[in-house]
Order: structure tokens, then C-alpha cells, then sequence
């Protein structure tokens, strides 16, 4: 099962998304953004996006199931641009699996 995630870049600067997310790949990138690596092919995985441009990135994220209930829960996951350092956030992936 895919999670999907809509990322605009509505200022004036280029920016970057990375998160720890993306470790296992993106599974398909929709839209403007550049796949960026470190020089040697290795290392974490950024998106970098122009100013007025948008991209979609679709990748695959393990469920997590509390052991005690066994109900999925929403997950929060950081990001952050890998240009601007003080730039981080986090995105919540919500299992909407059933009736919402």
C-alpha cells in the first residue's frame, strides 16, 4: 500500500524535502521535482522543487499497528529541506482503510 504526498513550493526560493520516509525509495514521482543523491549515488534520497511548481511522491510506509490493540495508527513522520536546515516539519500518514 502507497502513501502519497502533495508538496508545493509556493516561495521564491528552491527547496528541498527529504525524510527518513523515503529510505526504501520513492516508488513514483509525479510532477516537477528533481530526485537529488549525494555524489557517490549513496546516502539519503531529496526532492528539490523550483519556486511555483509542485510534484506528488508516492512511497511505501510500513503500518504500524499498536501491539496492545492491534488498531493501525496515524503515524508522524519529520521532514525537512535538505537546502535550508531550519526548515523541518512533519507530515501525519493516516490509515484511511474503511468508512471515513
Amino acid at each position: 500500500q502507497l502513501t502519497s504526498i502533495v508538496v508545493h513550493n509556493k516561495g521564491t526560493l528552491p527547496h528541498g524535502i527529504t525524510s527518513p520516509a523515503f529510505s526504501t525509495g520513492v516508488i513514483k514521482k509525479e510532477g516537477d521535482g528533481v530526485e537529488m543523491r549525494d555524489s557517490k549515488g549513496k546516502g539519503h534520497m531529496a526532492y528539490h522543487l523550483t519556486p511555483g511548481k509542485s510534484m506528488t511522491l508516492h512511497f511505501a510506509k510500513r503500518p504500524y499497528a499498536d501491539p496492545a490493540t492491534g488498531i493501525r495508527e496515524t503515524t508522524q513522520v519529520p521532514f525537512w529541506c535538505d537546502i535550508h536546515a531550519h526548515m523541518k516539519g512533519e507530515f501525519l500518514v493516516v490509515d484511511t482503510t474503511g468508512d471515513l
